[in-house]
């Protein structure tokens, strides 16, 4: 190989590199899932006037991590698949991952309630309970309609919230 053919080379891969590095940090934007992906819009608008609109889309979903990247790289491909394919579902499913959640809200273990309602995170957790089961929709709803608390039909997957002799366990009057 010439040395003009080697510099070609070299040239061609380092813009290789430099454009996929490039292209990887434009798709951890809000603006890239939220703004390209049309189908993204409602959730990307529920973000923005939520509590978490402080916080980058990407930061809770995706893996941490070295591997977590290239399995959240891999799950990005695939989605980007489907959204130029138009072969997706709707509502969008694309819950947080758990340990995401955790590294904002590390000191979860010790929220045991608020003003109007009781609830033993520690105990939830020790049961191997994860944060969706209570908190799926919190950000953007179950259907892109905006920020949702958990709900009896959340507590009541696991527990008799029918019984109304037990409201006070849950709840302060």
């Amino acid at each position: 190989m010439t040395k003009k053919g080697k510099t070609i080379l070299i040239v061609v891969i380092v813009a290789f590199i430099a454009l996929s590095v490039g292209m990887s940090m434009f798709f951890e934007t809000n603006y890239a899932c939220g703004k390209l992906c049309h189908e993204m819009t409602p959730y990307y608008n529920t973000w923005a006037e939520s509590s978490h609109a402080h916080v980058n889309c990407h930061e809770c979903h995706s893996w941490p991590g070295f591997g977590g990247f290239f399995k959240t790289k891999l799950v990005g491909l695939e989605e980007s698949i489907k959204h130029f394919t138009g072969n997706y579902a709707t509502p969008i499913q694309g819950e947080p991952v758990i340990e995401r959640c955790i590294e904002c809200h590390e000191d979860y273990r010790e929220i045991k309630e608020t003003e109007e309602i009781r609830v033993d995170h520690a105990m939830h957790a020790d049961l191997g309970i994860d944060c969706m089961a209570c908190h799926a929709g919190m950000v953007h709803g179950h259907n892109g309609e905006g920020e949702v608390t958990p709900s009896h039909d959340s507590c009541n997957s696991c527990h008799d919230t029918d019984n109304y002799e037990n409201c006070s366990k849950c709840h302060k009057w």
